[in-house]
């Protein structure tokens, strides 16, 4: 009887120890004091705070508003108590608060949140420089409009005057062509065309149950800005995250991220898309689902992107590693899950034809059948037997798999590598490569490593152009686009030979060279005495970097003295140095008797997203370029 007591009091003594530790072990860390700032600037702020006893580490939140949606920031170990939040927008509001977390099990225990600080960066010496600037820029746009009209009046009054010649074909009817005399010089505008420019960051976090706090108004009340690199945290389909199980991407997802494509089309906006594995699209690794789970997923959301061709200017693979940038996880060293990334993407965007984009070059020569020794585990590709005359003589068609595969680069200029994107001393050659394919598809991506000497203006020029560049991120780094290039840095002779630019910041010469930039040099109107047939002659300059990478509609707009408007199809516009546009009328559809302004629009066919040439030619209420008059007898 003894024994059996002494028992159930070592029984009842173990289970006290154990309840005591494991409510000991689940109890909340205490919550974090001192939270303060200890350093403010354009793009960054500085906090530090008291330690906590047995925790783990620290996250950071911050939101615009002090009672609005809140995203972690930073996430650091217990060992650190300041931290840097980077990556901000200069003169803007923002609110941050910290807790402490421990981990129990699988579990993680959280504190309760600090006090919230509210913080305002401080003022970019471009926005004071701006503010200074606002009487004289108000004059200047004033003194635009009415340059604008006085160069409609003088080429309608002097168009008569115009260069007559005459063309005569059996098969066709005699046309008399005219000369336009028009104002053909290039602009220096800024120009928000498709496709093309600075990008602003969107992020997104999908749930099991859909888009966490959707918006399709994220697009909103921005009319500088026309693309967009939409960051989508899709971690949560991941067991490795969820605890539970890899699942697929939820229908109402699906439904959400098509409504957010419909307020994009809508405002004319571009959408660059990467998804990512990485809780918070951060800087963690070895995140991923199965394969065959990260398949699904790319075959279900490439089926919505699909649908949208003139929204989505790019998909950047990613998917893989911290910020989906296709490095540091294990699986970012498998080939044959390289080639299946490419593949699922390629497959579920086909009919749309919308480019996929990798982060290094290697991952193309590999898909593609190029010979290369494919990169290790912190470490870069190097060329193999073969490389250089492979690359000297791969060409990639329409018919081949791989053409529609691109490079994104968010090392870009950070060292002559960029940061390890292309193999050590193979950077030019590994770009005269890349540039054939970016002579079709989008190139792009970050800026890095503010100490650089390579994206310095006056060594950076050679490396744009070379490599067809259209998209960079406003963004990151900041110290460069915002500050090195915006304010410190000039476009000189040193820089290049486009005397236009001479005096005006980096930062407006890249912007207005990013992607393609068409500038009217000559305009050659056609027509017959009855005006049935009008034929227009168009001769261009692309000063871009890029290409028209997607052909677009053509329309012919006349205008008659009245207002009256006549629209008819004029076919493609492909951004070719020559185009014709030949259009017929109804006997009496257009007269004789009348002036008619002749505008050329250039969008997707159905309204949207329209191309404004370089020069002082546009007409904001038809979206369209002037390009000539067709005169009354």
């Amino acid at each position: 009887m003894k024994k059996n007591r002494l028992i159930v009091l070592l029984a009842v003594l173990c289970l006290t120890i154990l309840f005591s530790n494991t409510s000991q072990a689940a109890k909340r860390p205490a919550k974090v004091g001192k939270f303060k700032v200890t350093k403010v600037s354009e793009n960054a702020v500085s906090f530090s705070w008291k330690k906590v006893k047995s925790c783990k580490g620290y996250m950071i939140y911050m939101s615009g508003k002090s009672k609005g949606k809140y995203k972690c920031v930073y996430s650091g170990k217990n060992t650190k108590t300041k931290c840097k939040v980077g990556k901000l927008s200069a003169n803007k509001t923002y609110y941050f608060k910290i807790r402490a977390y421990k981990k129990f099990r699988k579990t993680l225990i959280y504190s309760k949140y600090s006090k919230v600080i509210k913080v305002t960066t401080k003022k970019s010496s471009k926005e004071a420089t701006s503010e200074n600037a606002n009487t004289s820029e108000a004059t200047t746009q004033d003194s635009n409009k009415t340059s604008e009209n006085s160069s409609e009046k003088t080429t309608s009054s002097t168009e008569s005057s115009s260069e007559k010649t005459t063309e005569e074909s059996k098969e066709e009817k005699k046309l008399s062509s005219y000369v336009q005399d028009m104002d053909y010089k290039e602009i220096t505008d800024t120009i928000l065309n498709p496709d093309q420019g600075f990008y602003r960051t969107r992020g997104l976090k999908v749930t099991q149950s859909g888009i966490d706090s959707f918006s399709d108004k994220i697009f909103d009340n921005d009319p500088d800005h026309n693309l967009y690199h939409l960051r989508v945290d899709i971690s949560e389909l991941s067991e490795k995250v969820n605890n539970t199980a890899d699942i697929e991407v939820p229908d109402m997802a699906i439904t959400q991220f098509k409504k957010l494509f419909d307020a994009a089309y809508k405002k004319n906006k571009s959408i660059i898309i990467r998804f990512c594995y990485a809780p918070d699209f951060g800087n963690t690794a070895n995140n991923e689902p199965s394969v065959e789970m990260m398949e699904s997923h790319i075959a279900k959301l490439g089926a919505a992107i699909n649908e949208y061709p003139d929204v989505i200017t790019a998909v950047e693979a990613g998917m893989i590693g911290p910020w989906g940038e296709m490095h540091t996880s294990d699986i970012a060293y498998d080939t044959s899950v390289n080639n299946k990334i490419i593949d699922a993407w390629l497959n579920a965007t086909k009919t749309g034809n919308i480019p996929v984009l990798v982060r290094t070059p290697d991952r193309i020569y590999q898909y593609v059948g190029i010979p290369v020794n494919f990169r290790k585990k912190n470490g870069v590709h190097s060329f193999a037997s073969g490389t250089s005359e492979t690359l000297k003589n791969t060409v990639l068609t329409p018919q081949d798999n791989g053409y529609r595969v691109g490079l994104y680069n968010d090392g870009y200029r950070g060292s002559d590598s960029d940061q390890g994107t292309y193999a050590d001393n193979k950077h030019d050659e590994e770009l005269a490569w890349v540039a054939k394919q970016s002579a079709h598809l989008p190139y792009g991506g970050e800026v890095t490593i503010p100490t650089s000497e390579y994206h310095h203006i006056d060594k950076c020029v050679g490396d744009m152009k070379a490599s067809h560049l259209s998209y960079l991120d406003y963004e990151w780094d900041t110290t460069v686009v915002q500050t090195q290039w915006a304010s410190e840095q000039t476009y000189t002779e040193a820089s290049g030979d486009d005397k236009l630019y001479y005096g005006k910041s980096a930062f407006t010469y890249i912007q207005n060279h990013m992607g393609y930039r068409f500038v009217l040099k000559k305009s050659t109107l056609s027509y017959d005495e009855e005006r049935t047939v009008v034929k227009a002659n168009l001769e261009f300059v692309n000063v871009g970097f890029g290409n028209l990478n997607r052909v677009k509609s053509a329309t012919l707009l006349f205008v008659d003295e009245q207002g009256n408007e006549i629209r008819k199809d004029a076919g493609t516009f492909t951004g070719k140095d020559n185009e014709e546009f030949v259009v017929s009328f109804r006997e009496g559809e257009i007269t004789s008797d009348q002036n008619y302004k002749v505008y050329l629009l250039v969008d997707n066919g159905k309204g949207h997203y329209p191309i404004r040439f370089s020069n002082n030619l546009w007409d904001n209420q038809y979206k369209a370029n002037l390009i000539g008059n067709v005169i009354k007898k």
